[in-house]
């Protein structure tokens, strides 16, 4: 406890990095979790990936992993052109 208290005053630097875990496949297809269906879990990953670029844009000191490639590639391919400037932009 000490030690932690002596950092503290000294500073401590947290660094937290949100991530993500989607896995393809595992119960539902890679289309249901891209594009959403009933039952759960309910994931939409195309509007998740809508809203983590809309929010990297507009904070730019903000940062995260994503690591499911399929669904960039997937999300990506729909984008229009100034989207992907974006999104290449924060790459």
């Amino acid at each position: 406890v000490l030690l932690l208290i002596v950092t503290l005053i000294k500073g401590l630097n947290v660094h937290i990095l949100p991530h993500s875990h989607h896995d393809p496949g595992w119960l539902k297809t890679v289309d249901e979790y891209y594009y959403g269906c009933s039952g759960l879990p309910n994931y939409n990953i195309n509007v998740i990936l809508n809203n983590l670029v809309n929010s990297l844009h507009m904070h730019s000191h903000r940062k995260t992993i994503y690591a499911e490639v399929v669904y960039i590639e997937m999300w990506y391919s729909k984008q229009p052109e100034y989207v992907r400037k974006v999104f290449k932009d924060l790459v």
